[in-house]
C-alpha cells in the first residue's frame, strides 16, 4: 500500500485454530480489525501469540477457521507488515542499507525512509553495520520497517523488547498516529503498553 492509498479495509478472522509440534496451541480465536483499531494480544508463553500474528500476516495457514480481508486488495501479505521478535535486520548491512532494502522491497521513496529515520531517531548510527548495534538500536531499525512499507495493518511481536523507556514511548506515539490516519495494529506483548483506545485480546495456553 502507498501513503496515498486510504481505501477502506476490514480483516475478519473467525474461529482460528493452530497446531505446533503436534499439539493445538490455540482454538476458537476471532478478531475483526478495521481502520483505527489497535489490539494488544496478551497471554502466557506458548499460548500462540506469535503464531496468530503470522496467520494474520498471511504467512501461516491456520488449522481451521477463516481469515478474510475486505478491501486493501484482499491480500493479507500485501496489506500487512509483520515485525517479529526475530527482527529480520540483516547484520552484515548497515542500518541505512537495511532501510534501502525495505525501500526497494515495498516500492517506497526516499522521503518515506527519511521520515522513518527521523521518527525512530536512528540517524546517529545509520552507517554502522547492524551487527555492531545494541539490542535497542537494532530494534529501532527494525521498527522503521512498517513506516517504510506504507502498509495499512501493522503486526508487532513484543515491539518494546530491549528498548528504553523513551524509545517505547516513541513507537507507541507512531502506532497511535498510524491508527489516527486510518491504519490498524495488532501487538503481541507481555508489557502493559499505554496505547489510547487499545483493546485487549487474551490467548490462553491450550491444554
Amino acid at each position: 500500500m502507498t501513503d496515498g492509498d486510504r481505501s477502506s479495509f476490514r480483516l475478519n478472522a473467525v474461529g482460528l485454530a493452530a497446531r505446533r509440534g503436534g499439539r493445538t496451541v490455540f482454538a476458537g480465536a476471532s478478531i475483526t480489525v478495521g481502520p483505527g483499531d489497535v489490539f494488544l494480544l496478551r497471554g502466557p508463553n506458548g499460548a500462540g501469540k506469535s503464531t496468530l500474528l503470522r496467520a494474520l500476516a498471511g504467512r501461516l495457514k491456520p488449522e481451521s477457521g477463516t481469515i478474510v480481508l475486505e478491501g486493501a486488495g484482499g491480500d493479507l501479505a500485501e496489506a500487512s507488515t509483520l515485525v517479529s521478535h526475530a527482527d529480520a535486520v540483516k547484520g552484515n548491512l548497515t542500518a541505512e542499507e537495511n532501510l534501502r532494502f525495505w525501500r526497494d522491497l515495498y516500492g517506497a521513496d526516499e522521503a518515506r525512509c527519511a521520515r522513518a529515520v527521523a521518527a525512530l531517531e536512528i540517524g546517529a548510527f545509520l552507517r554502522q553495520r547492524a551487527s555492531t548495534l545494541s539490542q535497542g538500536q537494532r530494534r529501532r531499525v527494525a521498527l522503521c520497517r512498517p513506516l517504510v512499507s506504507g502498509r495499512r495493518l501493522w503486526l508487532f511481536d513484543e515491539p518494546s523488547a530491549g528498548m528504553d523507556a523513551a524509545s517505547v514511548l516513541r513507537i507507541l506515539a507512531l502506532i497511535e498516529a498510524h491508527a489516527a490516519a486510518g491504519g490498524a495494529a495488532v501487538i503481541a506483548t507481555h508489557e502493559p503498553l499505554p496505547l489510547n483506545g487499545a483493546r485487549v485480546i487474551t490467548l490462553s495456553e491450550a491444554a
